[in-house]
């Protein structure tokens, strides 16, 4: 939810989507989370990840996605901002049970 809610607060006035799309890759599932907003600049990833800070102004504590990432390694996925052309994307790798 926290990464939903940051495409809200911090895309922009011209964000109009949020992607979701979710994959599987052997034994890993893979959620990418994009949006048309005005993006994270590549050079601030580190400092959007890291606790009290953000990459650009705005409302928040800066423990989002530090958070978020948190929660991700103690399950044994990864949380990282990926390159874009457009918007932000996130993706989250979560390791799939074999049942």
């Amino acid at each position: 939810m926290n990464i939903f809610s940051n495409s809200l607060v911090h895309g922009g006035p011209k964000l109009t989507q949020i992607w979701v799309t979710l994959r599987k890759s052997n034994a890993t599932a893979e959620i990418l989370i994009q949006d048309d907003g005005i993006g994270i600049p590549e050079e601030r990833h580190l400092e959007a990840l890291s606790r009290f800070s953000q990459a650009g102004g705005g409302p928040g504590s800066g423990l989002g996605l530090a958070i978020a990432v948190r929660v991700m390694k103690n399950h044994g996925g990864q949380l990282s901002i990926l390159p874009s052309s457009r918007g932000a994307t996130i993706k989250l790798r979560l390791p799939l049970l074999e049942i």
